[in-house]
């Protein structure tokens, strides 16, 4: 299932995620058949339709495997939460000051839930800058950013906020 999982979000192709997360077995002894396993999925797409497409896709997936291995499938939404857009005009103003200032640039899609989600629903016009971890690993142990990244996110940061102020 975790395979089918991975699969279904690689076939939608970017920016298209698919996560298991958490997985549990009960007894959990490392010779006995499991009576009952969890696991948990973080499904995540910034178009509504194509994150809809996803949801339907692993659903079918594992119907059809619980159905093959004659297995009873429940399941339930923890939490859903669309995609949050941000403000296009901020969006172009960090674009422009990172040209500007020479730094190289690309759109990120955060699934992740952040503050400034929050701020964005409220009506706030918000935009995240983010600068890059050592091999694109966040949120592990062994994230770690180079000083000189957070420098260049600290340098386009405060060329919007310069650019805003006048």
């Amino acid at each position: 299932m975790t395979l089918a999982v991975d699969r279904v979000a690689r076939s939608l192709g970017e920016p298209a995620r698919a996560t298991v997360g958490l997985v549990s077995s009960e007894p959990g002894a490392p010779n006995i058949i499991s009576a009952r396993a969890t696991l948990t999925t973080d499904l995540r797409h910034p178009d509504a339709q194509r994150l809809d497409q996803l949801i339907a896709g692993v659903d079918a997936e594992l119907d059809e495997i619980a159905g093959r291995r004659d297995l009873e499938l429940q399941s339930r939404t923890l939490l859903f939460q669309p995609a949050t857009p941000m403000d296009p005009e901020l969006i172009a103003l960090e674009r422009d000051a990172a040209d500007a200032l020479g730094i190289t640039w690309m759109d990120l899609h955060s699934g992740g839930g952040h503050d400034t989600q929050m701020f964005a629903q409220a009506g706030a016009r918000s935009a995240m800058v983010f600068v890059q971890s050592r091999d694109g690993i966040s949120h592990a142990p062994e994230e770690h950013t180079d000083t000189e990244a957070l420098l260049a996110g600290t340098r386009v940061l405060a060329e919007m906020l310069f650019r805003l102020a006048w």
